[in-house]
């Protein structure tokens, strides 16, 4: 560890100041080496950023497959400037502790690590803005402080773009307090505030959505990648599965907090009418609620029909395979694999869990269910497979209202003209 902040704070001293632009210098704070939603929207934002107007630069938290996708973009990237205070809570019980007592002292280093860090994560991260000349500091998550403040110290306009509900989500260690950072922190360190949903600025600021900092931004999918076309049959072909046999998935993560549960429970009730049918799930997760969903499958008798493809990035080409799409998640502050499955032509059921409520149109683009409700959701999904023309009616509307309200041309738009104003309001405060 010592070795490697030595080469990141070389990395960084190597570094000559850059001259002053007209374009905006914006540094972008990701929080994850990984390609899940927020990092995914990132990178959304910097291939479709306007090069002729701004000038991007990176910092995440440690080197992994995000950080190799910006590189390849040829936009410079940094790795361990930053750390974020939010972790995955590892479960801890008798018998993992005797296998590895030395798991009970995860927590307390996560902390030392943290708030010891600190000082020189701020050091190393205030040069690398003053020497890279940068105008805005752009935090791509809640769960990373260290750009805020140091935007703040250098009085530098500086936007927080949130993608979660973090105070709600039980199954994360925070190192500092969830509510107050979700809240008055973020209003304090922020020019301004993007959320991707009415719902999630709720959630996190009550009726404070009036506030002028406050912006509510959608998230765009290229729809020239989730397209509808002809199934390639790779997940048929992986899993030998008949290709005449409909597929319904669920695509993200593999937590609690998604109901990869309900799904399995679902898939399940849609067996008894549908013995062909088969169920994928796309995505990766922790070991632990991985083997309670292969036991649950197993208890319900369809092992044989619930496949895994693991982390995939050929999303966009499996979605094509799929008849239904189900996002069966307790909280959603937008849900992109709504807009994903909406713009590959593929109908959506989804719990009315947030952000998914804003995107899907009941009755047209998809359905929904209540929370937990997995009968609901199977009722769907049977209705849905017994019927190629109201699946056929529903993609096709799914796939224009995407294109209409959520195009990532239309995003992108918004992410600009969100840190021109923030630039401007900080010009204005400094005057």
């Amino acid at each position: 560890m010592k070795n490697q902040n030595q080469s990141m704070r070389k990395a960084v001293d190597a570094t000559p100041p850059v001259a002053s632009t007209t374009k905006i210098r914006v540094l972008f704070v990701a929080h994850d080496a990984q390609l899940h939603g927020a990092q995914l929207t990132l990178l959304s934002i910097l291939r479709n950023l306007d090069r002729s107007t701004f000038t991007p630069f990176v910092v995440v938290t440690q080197s992994g497959p995000f950080s190799e996708e910006v590189s390849r973009m040829a936009i410079p990237v940094w790795s361990g400037l930053v750390m974020r205070w939010v972790f995955r809570r590892n479960h801890v019980g008798l018998k993992s502790v005797l296998g590895a007592p030395w798991r009970l002292l995860r927590s307390p280093a996560i902390f030392a690590l943290f708030l010891g860090g600190f000082p020189i994560r701020l050091g190393r991260l205030l040069q690398l803005i003053h020497d890279q000349r940068i105008d805005v500091v752009y935090t791509n998550t809640i769960t990373v402080v260290d750009g805020a403040i140091a935007a703040k110290i250098l009085r530098k306009p500086h936007i927080w773009h949130l993608h979660e509900n973090i105070e709600t989500n039980k199954g994360l260690l925070k190192v500092l307090p969830a509510r107050y950072v979700a809240t008055s922190l973020t209003l304090k360190l922020s020019t301004r505030i993007a959320v991707p949903s009415r719902a999630l600025s709720n959630q996190i600021f009550g009726n404070q959505l009036q506030l002028q900092k406050v912006e509510v931004v959608h998230n765009g999918v290229d729809t020239n990648l989730f397209t509808p076309g002809p199934p390639s049959f790779l997940l048929h072909q992986q899993f030998d599965i008949p290709t005449d046999a409909p597929l319904v998935g669920i695509c993200g993560a593999i937590q609690e907090a998604k109901g990869h549960d309900i799904f399995v429970k679902a898939a399940a009730e849609v067996s008894r009418r549908f013995p062909s049918a088969h169920f994928v799930v796309i995505g990766d997760g922790l070991p632990e609620y991985l083997r309670y969903i292969a036991q649950l499958a197993k208890g319900l008798g369809i092992s044989n029909k619930l496949h895994y493809t693991g982390w995939r990035s050929d999303v966009s080409e499996l979605l094509r395979e799929l008849q239904v799409i189900v996002i069966a998640s307790k909280e959603e502050a937008f849900g992109l694999t709504a807009i994903e499955g909406m713009a590959s032509g593929i109908p959506v059921i989804s719990t009315r869990c947030g952000g998914p409520e804003e995107v899907i149109e009941h009755g047209e683009s998809g359905y929904f269910a209540q929370r937990g409700d997995y009968v609901e959701i199977a009722k769907w999904i049977v209705d849905l497979l017994s019927s190629d023309g109201l699946r056929k009616r529903m993609g096709n509307s799914g796939r224009d209202r995407t294109k209409q309200q959520f195009s990532v041309d239309g995003f992108s738009e918004k992410v600009e003209k969100t840190i021109k104003g923030a630039q401007s309001a900080s010009t204005k405060c400094n005057e």
